[in-house]
């Protein structure tokens, strides 16, 4: 799937008027491309294109958590009428074994690998 494409997707789970869309547009972009940017590192790829169509549910749901947390950037706890949020500083934590599978399959298939040192 093209990168416009997936940015689409992106938007689209969000529920906000066309109005509200426009005034924080530059915002979504940067939230949009963040998170596709971290996705890609993150499953070691140069390109939403080398990631199967069936992992895009991965920065889907986190763009998703990232924008409900608009304004709430760097908190971990947050508490308002009686209801109480905990937030992970990883969005990608909940998904790291299913990155750790894929980008291991990677290796498998391309013979391409990381080194620690």
């Amino acid at each position: 799937m093209e990168e416009n494409k997936v940015r689409e997707t992106l938007l689209s789970t969000i529920i906000i008027s066309e109005d509200e869309k426009q005034e924080i547009e530059s915002v979504l972009d940067n939230l949009v491309s963040d998170t596709l940017s971290e996705f890609l590192v993150l499953m070691r790829v140069e390109s939403i294109n080398e990631v199967p169509n069936k992992y895009l549910f991965i920065p889907k749901n986190v763009f998703k958590a990232r924008f409900s947390r608009l304004g709430k950037e760097g908190i971990e706890n947050y508490s308002q009428s009686e209801q109480s949020f905990t937030y992970d500083m990883s969005d990608f934590k909940e998904y790291s074994n299913i990155i750790i599978d894929f980008v291991d399959s990677n290796v498998e298939k391309h013979g391409v690998g990381l080194q620690w040192f």
